[in-house]
This record gives structure tokens, sequence and C-alpha cells, in this order.
């Protein structure tokens, strides 16, 4: 292994990353909403409306 990690170290540092870019994306989709929210939605409809 690098630098003499073991293979559970490695797996735990893993789910760790997994776990904050989930943490980030939920994080920033949140903002977003607040932000943009009603925006978002009337955006949205027009954009998926059957023609």
């Amino acid at each position: 292994m690098a630098n003499g990690e073991s293979a559970t170290a490695i797996l735990i540092h893993l789910a760790g990353g997994v776990a904050l870019l989930i943490w980030a994306v939920r994080l920033a989709r949140t903002g977003a909403m607040r932000a943009f929210g009603s925006q978002l939605r009337h955006a949205l409809q027009s954009f998926t409306r059957n023609r």
C-alpha cells in the first residue's frame, strides 16, 4: 500500500471523501434553491411544458 497505509485506512479516507462530496453538493443545492427557488421552478415549468 502507499506509504504503509492499511486497506482499512484507505477505505475510511475514501468513505470520508465521498461523504464530504455528498454534503457539499447538498449544501450547494440548498443554497441555490433558497436564492433562485421560485425563478428556477417557473423556468423548469416553462421548459418542460407539453407542446
